[in-house]
């Protein structure tokens, strides 16, 4: 299989503070100390990632720096070590200490923010899989897969990321012809 299909399944299931959004909103509807956290979330994220990458540019670090604050509030960010401060300073939300609460939220707003099957079926549209094997993979990659893959992202002892990776790989093999797979080997 093309090596970069594999390492998009890979990068999917690390993914730790990066999103990819339909959702512009920017930190307009924030005010004070929240939305400077958010800004600063944003910045971070815009710069980190990049334009070009399918989980950066503007509109991808402004979902998730706003609905990241929406979410936990900048109280409880701050208090986990993530505040205006330190994230200037590098600090990103998989660096910190998380409870279930936090990581459930990180995955909502991981989740609202990254759209994992586009990125995964943007690959495959580009790899030159037949259109069989792309509606089959599309059909195949279900919501808790990607929920799972994401709470990896923060989780590393999440057996359900490990299942999610698992049960993904299992879809694409068994939705792909040799010819496919002959594809992927020469992209």
């Amino acid at each position: 299989m093309g090596k970069r299909i594999l390492i998009l399944i890979g990068v999917l299931a690390l993914v730790a503070a990066a999103c990819s959004s339909s959702d512009s909103g920017g930190s307009a509807s924030l005010s004070g100390a929240d939305k400077e956290l958010a800004d600063a979330i944003t910045k971070s994220m815009a710069e980190e990632e990049g334009p070009d990458s399918p989980f950066g540019g503007q509109e991808v670090a402004a979902c998730f720096g706003t609905s990241l604050v929406d979410e936990m509030g900048s109280t409880r960010l701050n208090e986990l070590g993530l505040d205006v401060a330190s994230v200037e300073a590098g600090t990103s939300p998989s660096d910190v200490d998380l409870t279930e609460t936090d990581i459930d939220s990180m995955v909502t707003v991981m989740t609202k923010c990254v759209d994992f099957r586009g990125v995964v079926m943007e690959e495959f549209e580009t790899s030159g899989v037949s259109e069989e094997g792309i509606g089959c993979i599309r059909d195949g990659l279900t919501d808790d897969m990607m929920s799972a893959m994401a709470r990896g992202a923060f989780d590393s002892t999440a057996a359900e990321s490990a299942e999610a990776s698992d049960e993904m790989f299992g879809v694409v093999m068994g939705c792909l012809s040799p010819e496919d797979l002959q594809q992927l080997g020469s992209s």
